[in-house]
C-alpha cells in the first residue's frame, strides 16, 4: 500500500482522537453548567486519585494499605453522589466518558499491535475503490419495507412472497449469528432483479461491520477483471489485492452472471469460491447474488463450481415484484 495512503490514514485516525476528546470537554462543560456540582465532585475524585498514586509509590509499605483504602472509599463516595445527580438529571454516565468511533481500538487503528479490523476495513475500501459498501449504510434489517412484498400466495411456489422474504431473513440472521461457525453455509441469493438480494446481502454486510469484521462488496465483473489484471499487472498493491479476496472475512459477489465469460473467468471463480471454502487460517464466508436461476447457473458455469456451491451454500430464492418499480 503506498506510504502516502497510509499516512493519510493515520492522520485520519489521529483527527478522530482529537475530535472525540475535544467533544467530551464540550459535552462535560455543557453539563457543569446545568450541574456545577459535578466539577467539584470530578476535581476532588481527581485529586483522591492522584493521593493514592503518590502514596503507593513513596509511603512506607506499613502505611500504604490503611490510608490507600481510606481515600478509595472517600472516592467512591464521591462516585455514587456523581451517578445520584446524572440520575436525578436523568443524564447518562457515558456523557462524561470520551466516545470512540471505532470501541475496539479507541480510534487508534490498532489493538496489540495488529491493525484492528477498522483499519483493514479502510485498507480495503481503498483497494476496491468501487466496492460501493458507503453507498449501502443505511441498508438495514430495521429498513427493511417487507410490506414491498405481496402476501398473495405463489402457487406454484406454495408461498407468498412476503413469507418467503421473512424466511430468507431468518436465514440471513441466522447466518451472522453462526458467522464463525466452520458448519454455517455461505448464502446463495437467486431470483430476478429488482426483489431485494442486494439490500439483503448489505444488510449483512453491515451487520457484520459492526462485529468488526472485515466485508469486501464487488459485482461480479468488476472482480473478476481486477483478479485477471494481477496476474497480467503483479505489483505490491495488486498482490495485496488479489489476496484480500481470499482472506477478507466475508466477501460479498453481486450481479454473477453479467460478467462476460471465458477460460480465465471461469478458472478464477472456482479459485475464490473453493480457496475461501478450504481456508484453515480462518473462517471466512461468502454470499452470491444471481438474476440466474440455479438451472441457468448449471448451464453456465463449470460442473465443479456449481459443485461446491451446491454442497457449500444455502440457496434462497427471492420471488415477487420488482420492488424499485413500486418505489418509483
Amino acid at each position: 500500500m503506498n506510504s502516502n495512503i497510509i499516512k493519510e490514514i493515520n492522520n485520519e485516525y489521529e483527527k478522530k482522537r482529537i475530535k472525540a476528546y475535544n467533544e467530551l470537554i464540550q459535552r462535560k462543560e455543557d453539563i457543569y453548567s446545568k450541574i456545577p456540582k459535578l466539577k467539584e465532585i470530578d476535581n476532588e475524585i481527581n485529586s483522591y486519585a492522584i493521593k493514592s498514586s503518590k502514596y503507593i509509590l513513596l509511603a512506607e509499605s506499613s502505611e500504604k494499605d490503611t490510608y490507600i483504602q481510606e481515600l478509595e472509599k472517600k472516592i467512591e463516595e464521591l462516585k455514587n453522589e456523581k451517578n445520584k445527580l446524572l440520575k436525578n438529571a436523568n443524564i447518562s454516565e457515558n456523557k462524561l466518558e470520551i466516545e470512540y468511533e471505532c470501541t475496539i481500538c479507541n480510534d487508534t487503528g490498532y489493538v496489540n499491535n495488529e491493525k484492528c479490523s477498522c483499519y483493514k476495513q479502510k485498507l480495503l475500501n481503498i483497494s476496491y475503490d468501487n466496492s460501493n459498501l458507503k453507498n449501502f449504510s443505511n441498508h438495514t434489517f430495521e429498513n427493511f419495507n417487507i410490506e414491498y412484498y405481496s402476501d398473495e400466495k405463489d402457487e406454484s411456489l406454495n408461498i407468498s412472497p412476503r413469507q418467503n422474504i421473512l424466511n430468507i431473513m431468518k436465514i440471513s440472521e441466522k447466518f451472522i449469528e453462526n458467522f464463525n461457525e466452520p458448519n454455517q453455509k455461505n448464502l446463495l441469493f437467486t431470483g430476478y432483479t429488482g426483489l431485494g438480494k442486494t439490500y439483503m446481502s448489505s444488510c449483512i454486510a453491515n451487520e457484520l461491520l459492526k462485529q468488526g469484521k472485515t466485508v469486501l462488496y464487488q459485482t461480479a465483473p468488476i472482480l473478476m477483471d481486477t483478479l485477471i489484471d494481477y496476474k497480467f499487472k503483479k505489483t505490491l498493491d495488486s498482490e495485496k489485492t488479489y489476496k484480500d479476496v481470499f482472506n477478507v472475512d466475508l466477501l460479498i459477489i453481486d450481479d454473477l452472471g453479467v460478467e462476460a465469460l471465458n477460460s480465465l473467468k471461469y478458472s478464477e471463480l472456482f479459485t475464490i469460491i473453493n480457496t475461501r471454502l478450504l481456508n484453515t487460517d480462518k473462517v471466512t464466508k461468502t454470499i452470491i447474488s444471481t438474476n440466474l436461476s440455479i438451472e441457468d447457473m448449471f448451464k453456465t458455469y463449470e460442473e465443479r463450481t456449481m459443485s461446491r456451491i451446491i454442497g457449500n451454500y444455502s440457496i434462497c430464492k427471492f420471488i415477487g415484484d420488482d420492488i424499485r418499480i413500486k418505489t418509483r
